[in-house]
């Protein structure tokens, strides 16, 4: 087997206010012989006009926002290989259409394709997609390959929002493909006709490369989980990886559920990873374990 891999500047105007001035005088006469009439009251000055009050000053001007960051898109380039867990020769893989899906747009109401990139395979089952844009990701991204009579329609993670798995561009992505063949010994194992036709989940778990068995992988998928033997048979009353480090589930479709990895003195890359079922097409996962302790 092969190993795997987010000014305001408020002025406040200041109101001047002048005082008001009020002023007033007045006058008186004496003359000789008869009295005379005494002279007429003086009339009160007229009072000041009242100072005009001050103008506020002018409120300064908010600083201009930075830009934001522009992201670029990105090329995604790989080959495809025979999932470890096959047998036999490798069908053809020129000629294969290979996807970049977001699998939340495919999940979410009403659905949308959530494409965000394409190619074809040539002869060598090698691959390029450009401009794919990893931004505004709400769970990552996977990569899935169209079937044909040999191969069935499969997807797998290429990225999510874990450093282990960061999206990113790629060079020479290994991109597993499920063959029919191991498809029917599937099927016929699990005493299950419609296997395909209803979608369903294959994982693997493997340390250096090889596979990694007492693994359990939590309860979101655990009711319908199947933990397969060397012979990729089920393990009566399993509730961890057998032999083969492989495991069948059939969660409800349309949900993602997620998986994680546990095992005492183990680490997983990556520590988690989504799962969601989709009739016609095979959802892999692939997990690499590393001991804590030498």
């Amino acid at each position: 087997m092969k190993k795997l891999t987010k000014w305001w500047i408020l002025s406040i105007a200041c109101l001047a206010i002048s005082g008001i001035a009020v002023g007033c005088s007045d006058s008186d006469d004496n003359n000789n012989g008869a009295g005379g009439t005494g002279g007429s009251a003086g009339h009160a000055g007229t009072g000041g006009t009242g100072g005009t009050g001050g103008t506020g000053g002018t409120g300064g001007t908010g600083g201009t926002g930075g830009t934001g960051g522009q992201v670029e898109p990105v090329t995604i380039s790989g080959h495809l290989a025979q999932n470890p867990l096959a047998t036999g020769a490798a069908p053809s893989f020129e000629g294969l259409n290979v996807r970049v899906v977001d699998p939340a747009a495919r999940l979410a109401t009403p659905p949308t394709p959530g494409i965000l990139g394409s190619g074809t395979t040539d002869a060598d089952g090698k691959f390029t997609i450009e401009n794919v844009d990893l931004s505004n990701l709400q769970l990552g991204a996977v990569i899935t390959v169209e079937g044909n009579d040999d191969i069935a329609t499969s997807t797998m993670g290429l990225c999510d929002k874990t450093p282990a798995l960061p999206c990113e561009a790629k060079t020479d992505f290994t991109t597993f493909v499920v063959p029919k063949t191991l498809v029917d010994t599937l099927a016929t194992n699990l005493d299950n006709d419609t296997l395909l036709a209803d979608g369903f989940v294959l994982g693997l778990i493997t340390e250096d490369g090889q596979p990694l068995s007492g693994v359990s992988i939590g309860d979101a998928i655990a009711p319908s989980t199947t933990f397969l033997d060397a012979d990729l048979k089920p393990i009566a009353a399993g509730d961890a990886t057998g032999a083969s480090g492989a495991y069948v589930a059939q969660p409800p479709a349309g949900e993602i559920k997620t998986v994680v990895p546990d095992k005492d003195g183990f680490t997983f890359v990556p520590p988690f990873q989504p799962a969601a079922r989709t009739p016609d097409v095979v959802f892999q996962q692939f997990f690499v374990g590393t001991p804590t302790t030498p």
